[in-house]
């Protein structure tokens, strides 16, 4: 298991949460595949950072066009869209910790059968 590998998976899980926020921008959504290459991993940090902006941009212009022309009726939908978001995304952080503690668990099984370093070895 590489460093890689675990940024992916980060990565992916982040982007799928983003991908589901009830509020979105106009630009559709992409499919993500993870991926262990170094390119790809960068390129899936990039696709990251540009949802998660795009997400609170989406945000901030609900919230703006709120104050400009309330809608009290889309006011209380988009507030229980949250909600149900919220709630539903308690269960992927669950299984994104068991999948992480997963990752953890066999990268330390690799260090552990590893031998150190000559450096590192005793006299």
């Amino acid at each position: 298991m590489s460093p890689l590998e675990i940024m992916g998976t980060v990565l992916t899980f982040l982007y799928s949460v983003l991908a589901q926020f009830p509020i979105q921008p106009a630009a559709p959504v992409r499919d993500v595949q993870h991926s262990t290459s170094s390119d790809s991993t960068l390129s899936m940090a990039r696709q990251t950072a540009g949802k998660f902006s795009s997400v609170y941009d989406a945000l901030l212009s609900e919230m703006t066009s709120q104050q400009q022309s309330p809608d009290y009726k889309r006011a209380e939908q988009t507030r229980e869209s949250m909600s149900s978001y919220a709630r539903g995304v308690t269960q992927q952080y669950g299984d994104f910790a068991d999948k992480m503690t997963d990752l953890f668990e066999r990268l330390t099984g690799e260090y552990r059968g590893q031998t150190p370093p000559a450096s590192k070895q005793a006299p």
